[in-house]
């Protein structure tokens, strides 16, 4: 089939459903659908036909200097893109990016708090266990010193023993 403007139209084109721009793909949001409607802005904005003949500047000019061939110009329809439009729709496409982004940031820095508090409860928790370690060992030294003045001869087994829980305990440390 033919379009207005000469050429195939999209499905002739080979546009075919893939190449629609009826559905948005999932998780684009394009400016088109943010106005309600299909078209997405990666596709060719829409172009209403406009009569064209002068610019604006030059049809003041001959208006008020009132020349006799004024009209010689035929007037041209053309296709005009609505760039307020299109701009419009790209400005709230971009801030909606910029609300995801800061909202992206403040995830990001309250994870790293989080982070940060459980790198301080685990290294809090490391000095306690440590603190623990050296009393044990301490009390450990203390009990050894206190059978090492008492006769040694009774207490040979318990020596032995305790200086097997002592060689235990530096191995697991």
């Amino acid at each position: 089939s033919i379009s207005a403007f000469g050429g195939p139209s999209g499905a002739a084109a080979g546009f075919g459903a893939a190449g629609s721009a009826s559905q948005p793909a999932l998780g684009h949001l394009s400016a088109d659908s943010l106005a309600g409607r299909r078209a997405s802005l990666a596709h060719k904005a829409p172009r209403p036909l406009q009569s064209l003949r002068y610019s604006p500047l030059v049809a003041h000019f001959l208006k008020t200097r009132r020349f006799s061939s004024v009209n010689l110009v035929r007037a041209t329809r053309m296709g005009l893109t609505s760039a307020e439009e299109r701009s419009r729709l790209m400005d709230a496409k971009h801030a909606m990016l910029a609300e995801r982004a800061s909202k992206a940031r403040e995830n990001c820095e309250q994870l790293n708090v989080e982070y940060n508090e459980l790198c301080a409860e685990v290294k809090r928790q490391e000095r306690v266990r440590q603190a623990q370690h050296q009393t044990a060992k301490k009390r450990l030294e203390i009990r050894r010193k206190e059978v090492l003045r008492s006769d040694p001869h009774e207490y040979a087994n318990y020596l032995v023993s305790l200086r097997l829980l002592q060689q235990g305990v530096g191995q697991t440390a």
